[in-house]
């Protein structure tokens, strides 16, 4: 059985998420998404579950990679738009865009900016991201095209609504109220997205390894100035909205994942270091590590929360082995890449021995 749904989300990430996962839990599969259509199948109540992320700011042959990344590690992927409408042979810029991200083509990058992720429900929690660096640059991304969706409706707000006191003009207030009430819709997920983004920074400054490597990096901060409308009986204030995330490394064409018992990215350039945390109970744990080193320089290090040494290697050159780590009481790991112009990649993978 089959059926076709359409819907359309201001909430660009969580509330669709939140909506396919409901879908699912009925017993409804994805199956194929258009601009507003989504088609799903019959399935077993609870067996798929949905995540969706923010894209929009890598260039297209970096989502790509990204996107087949997922796929090859079991997961069905399906691109999404933010923006209804026909833009075939259109350019547009991206002011949170990163690098050649800023300019996106239809066709190209155009109404793929999120990336919907199906994962068979299993005993692992269905997380892409962990790393607190990570999760506070897609976050920040977000909430940056929220604010300019919000920003452009209730700047058209402005002008219509000074045309309406002007002209004395019906049809000019009632599209003040129109764009208005828009540009709240994209303003709302801003706000609870900006939420999130404090209580990532507080976890950040209350980490000691994240606070150690924002010591070590320059402070990018994100700026957006935007001017919101509250109402039509109100004239207009200004709103300024910025937010600064600590980066312990730079990269280039980075496609990366980190979920359960799995840490890995595949790249053109990273520089700096990059961190995860896990906590593992006692036992006798297998950690599988697969380096491919093309130029620069990489290095590996597993330690415990009083500084306790499992594992350190510098210059790591290409190669597969395994590192046996012995935990005597439970322990919070944090598995640490030290990278110098490094191009290549890194798979992580662990599990408890038997």
């Amino acid at each position: 059985m089959t059926k076709r749904v359409y819907h359309y989300f201001f909430d660009y990430t969580n509330g669709q998420q939140k909506w396919l996962n409901e879908m699912a839990a009925k017993g409804w599969r994805l199956v194929h998404c258009g601009q507003l259509a989504y088609d799903f199948e019959s399935c077993a109540p609870g067996k798929y579950e949905y995540a969706v992320e923010f894209v929009a700011h890598k260039s297209y042959a970096v989502s790509k990679d990204y996107k087949a990344f997922l796929e090859s590690m079991g997961y069905k992927t399906f691109y999404k738009n933010i923006k209804v409408g026909i833009f075939i042979g259109s350019v547009h810029w991206r002011p949170w865009g990163e690098g050649t991200g800023q300019i996106t083509t239809a066709p190209g990058s155009y109404q793929k900016e999120l990336i919907i992720v199906e994962k068979g429900v299993d005993d692992k929690p269905f997380e892409l991201h962990t790393d607190l660096t990570d999760l506070l640059m897609t976050h920040s991304k977000a909430r940056t095209a929220y604010l300019w969706a919000a920003g452009g409706m209730l700047a058209i707000t402005a002008v219509l609504l000074f045309c309406a006191i002007l002209l004395k003009s019906i049809y000019a207030a009632l599209g003040a109220a129109v764009s208005a009430l828009l540009g709240s819709l994209w303003l709302i997920p801003a706000i609870r997205i900006s939420k999130t983004i404090r209580g990532l920074k507080a976890e950040a400054e209350t980490n000691e390894y994240m606070a150690a490597s924002a010591r070590s990096r320059t402070i990018k901060i994100i700026a957006l100035a935007m001017i919101p409308i509250l109402a039509i009986a109100i004239a207009y204030g200004a709103l300024c909205l910025s937010g600064a995330s600590p980066h312990s490394y730079s990269a280039r064409n980075m496609a990366q994942m980190s979920w359960g018992n799995h840490w890995n990215a595949k790249y053109e350039y990273l520089n700096g270091r990059k961190q995860r945390r896990v906590s593992l109970t006692e036992g006798t744990y297998i950690f599988v590590i697969e380096i491919t080193t093309s130029s620069g320089e990489l290095g590996l290090s597993i330690t415990g929360l009083d500084d306790t040494e499992y594992f350190k290697r510098a210059n790591i050159q290409t190669s597969a082995f395994e590192v046996t780590v012995d935990i005597a009481n439970k322990d919070k790991l944090t598995l640490q890449i030290d990278a110098s112009e490094h191009c290549g990649s890194y798979n992580v993978t662990w599990q408890k021995a038997s």
